[in-house]
């Protein structure tokens, strides 16, 4: 679900999706992000641990730190998962570089992905 492509300079570099019922919209935002803005390679943006912010409570995946949990439960109501990978969107990603063509990719581990495929 969720089926997104992103195009730099009308080429597409990167696809990306997710099933998971409501979370998809942030769980595939949270991906994007850690690649646009963080640089991370789409293994490494998929495998980074997650949160959900629908609704009045923020869950976390437990791999977030306690001192980032405790300091946003300050100021918001936070709720760990039950699940250290999955329970969120389970996002696959495959990035095209556009100079060499070479593929690489991410696949979420919480539904028994592979976590990095490279050609």
């Amino acid at each position: 679900m969720a089926p997104t492509i992103i195009y730099r300079d009308g080429a597409p570099v990167i696809v990306i999706g997710a099933p998971g019922g409501t979370k998809i919209i942030t769980s595939v935002l949270q991906v994007l992000l850690n690649i646009l803005d963080f640089g991370m390679s789409p293994s490494e943006a998929v495998l980074a641990p997650r949160f959900d912010c629908q609704g009045d409570v923020i869950t976390c995946q437990p791999r977030i730190p306690g001192t980032v949990r405790d300091a946003v439960a300050r100021r918001h109501p936070v709720a760990p998962s039950p699940n250290s990978h999955g329970g969120m969107g389970l996002v696959h990603v495959i990035a095209l570089d556009p100079v060499t063509g070479k593929l690489t990719g991410g696949a979420d581990t919480g539904a028994g992905g592979m976590a990095l495929l490279t050609s």
